[in-house]
């Protein structure tokens, strides 16, 4: 997701460049570990009566700018899953904390809040959403040695930066078939194509996983089109696309740009199938109203889903929050898994170090975990999931299709 992905040589050279002029660690927060900038990496907190040590992650979200509709479900989530460990005792002698920094979107920032993050005593660390952000955090991660566990990130790239990088949420690509063979079971024959090219893991999809799979399907891609994360008219885009008169249109966006293609696609006379992906989740599409009605999006995560490790989730989660179990996103669901993945390896381990809690996720991850989406197997630190789930936006909220 997001913002413009950068080389690998040069994505270091910036990294370190940031890394050596970034603030060196905000005033611990009230939740904060103390403690000496090394391979300890946890602290005491003021409650004597418990006598809990207190251990903190960071987490590094987009709570601002062209992702924050993923990054503040994210906080949600995340915060949420801690709360659900502390009150369980899930980590014996231990009081979870997060240490929140946003970077705005920005990779820049991503960068520097990685750096601030292990900088400081946080034991690991936590990111949230777009792939570029994510590709500029994780350098300084595996360079600093501090665990990183990604929410989203869909790009190959993210994990392959070490040993000390995870990502607990199942990439897109791996479950988009569910979007094609809908698709089939309508008739499609034709599609066309709109993607935000500045946005890695939907420039993949769009030029790579769906061309493949709507070929292998038999179905014809008759247009491609492209635009920015920045582009405010798309009356050019979508008259390219529907010119083509596709039986189907796949429209990658994320955040707003998503309203702006939907509305021109509908003032263009477009009256097909439009599909998406996880741009079109987190409550994007509400302000299109009636418009929004019939769109598709595959995921990893349906509140409705009959899957009992996610129905545990929704109980928990809406027991805490008071949330309608209805508008749970699998953006929440996807950072709660995230702590508790990072939280059940630390139970799993009895000296809370880096070093010692990256061995322990590794061994987690070679095991297998059970999170709010179901059961996660992983392959070289990257969560997979045997099925995906196709979702319908249908008068202000999603459902299952089929």
């Amino acid at each position: 997701m997001s913002s413009p992905v950068y080389q690998t040589e040069g994505q270091n050279m910036r990294h370190l460049a940031l890394r050596a002029s970034s603030v060196a660690v905000v005033a611990a927060l009230a939740l904060s570990a103390c403690g000496s900038n090394d391979d300890s990496s946890s602290g005491t907190d003021n409650n004597t009566a418990s006598g809990n040590k207190t251990v903190t992650i960071g987490l590094l979200a987009d709570l601002t700018g062209a992702a924050a509709f993923c990054g503040v479900d994210v906080k949600a989530g995340a915060e949420a899953a801690v709360k659900q460990v502390n009150s369980s005792g899930m980590i014996p002698g231990v009081t979870l904390a997060l240490d929140e920094v946003d970077d705005g979107t920005d990779p820049a920032k991503a960068a520097s809040g990685m750096s601030q993050i292990a900088s400081s005593d946080d034991v690991s660390s936590i990111y949230g959403c777009a792939s570029a952000l994510g590709l500029a955090a994780a350098p300084i991660a595996q360079q600093e040695q501090i665990p990183l566990v990604g929410v989203q990130v869909g790009d190959a790239g993210f994990v392959e930066n070490g040993n000390y990088v995870f990502r607990t949420t199942v990439p897109q690509s791996t479950f988009q078939k569910t979007q094609v063979d809908y698709w089939v079971s309508k008739g499609v024959k034709t599609v066309a194509i709109a993607y935000q090219s500045d946005n890695p893991t939907l420039t993949q999809l769009a030029n790579d996983i769906y061309p493949k799979l709507l070929s292998d399907a038999g179905i014809q891609v008759v247009k491609t089109a492209t635009f920015k994360s920045d582009t405010v008219d798309f009356s050019a885009v979508a008259s390219a696309v529907v010119g083509a008169q596709p039986d189907a249109i796949l429209a990658e966006t994320q955040g707003t740009p998503t309203v702006g293609l939907v509305t021109a696609l509908d003032q263009a006379g477009f009256k097909g199938l439009i599909g998406g992906s996880a741009g079109f989740s987190g409550g994007v599409l509400a302000p299109l109203g009636d418009k929004a009605n019939g769109l598709t999006y595959p995921s990893d995560f349906h509140p409705s889903s009959t899957v009992p490790a996610t129905q545990d989730f929704v109980k928990k989660y809406t027991a805490i929050t008071g949330t309608d179990a209805s508008k749970v996103s699998q953006f929440v669901a996807e950072a709660w898994d995230s702590v508790m993945f990072t939280a059940q390896a630390m139970a799993n381990t009895s000296d809370l170090t880096r070093s010692n809690l990256r061995d322990s996720m590794d061994a987690l991850s070679q095991q297998g975990f059970t999170g709010a989406v179901g059961p996660l197997t992983f392959q070289n630190r990257s969560a997979l999931l045997d099925k995906g789930l196709l979702l319908e936006w249908e008068n202000g909220g999603t459902q299952l299709v089929g």
